[in-house]
């Protein structure tokens, strides 16, 4: 096959710099994932099969969890609003039941939880850009799902700044205080 024919996933794009979320939410809906990060516009690539994979395992085990304790699991496209100039799309996300109010037609306001499943070509936008945006705003909690390298690295918010980083293997027990999902079934 030739090298041009090769499908692999570019980086995130600039779009746009100085937009609002108003003009943001005035554009048409889309698939397509977005980033508006301190208005600055990002286009995300579309994910690949090992991406998305790990995407539906976790969000199964997301709505079971949710079903049985309440709350709300956020699934990408959806925008959380964190700030004028900053909407984000994390992969997947929770909100816990008492917080529930923050998600109508959007999410506004931090979630309890963030996850990011990283992509090779988005790896470092992903953990760098998105992650210090999701501590500067007050997630609680993020997770980073790698599959190439088969990890689960917890993320725990204090103060704005992410306080303690604790990685598992996939098929352990993923360490949340927030929601227990086992394994998230990515065994």
């Amino acid at each position: 096959m030739p090298e041009a024919a090769v499908l692999v996933a570019d980086e995130p794009v600039l779009l746009r710099r100085g937009m609002t979320s108003a003009e943001y939410f005035a554009g048409e809906e889309t698939m397509i994932p977005h980033n508006l990060i301190d208005g600055d516009l990002y286009r995300m690539p579309s994910p690949r099969r090992i991406h998305q994979d790990a995407v539906s395992n976790l969000h199964e085990r997301l709505k079971q969890a949710a079903r049985a304790q309440g709350g709300d699991v956020i699934l990408s496209p959806m925008d959380c609003e964190l700030a004028d100039g900053t909407v984000l799309q994390p992969d997947l996300g929770y909100i816990v039941p008492e917080r529930s109010g923050i998600f109508t037609d959007i999410v506004h306001g931090p979630p309890d939880i963030v996850i990011e499943v990283i992509s090779p070509s988005s790896r470092r936008f992903q953990r760098e850009r998105k992650m210090a945006v999701y501590a500067r705003f007050g997630v609680p909690e993020a997770w980073v799902v790698d599959p190439p390298n088969r990890t689960v690295t917890v993320f725990e918010n204090q103060d704005g700044a992410w306080a303690t980083e604790t990685t598992v293997a996939f098929g352990e027990a993923i360490p949340s205080r927030i929601m227990d999902i086992g394994d998230g079934g990515l065994a």
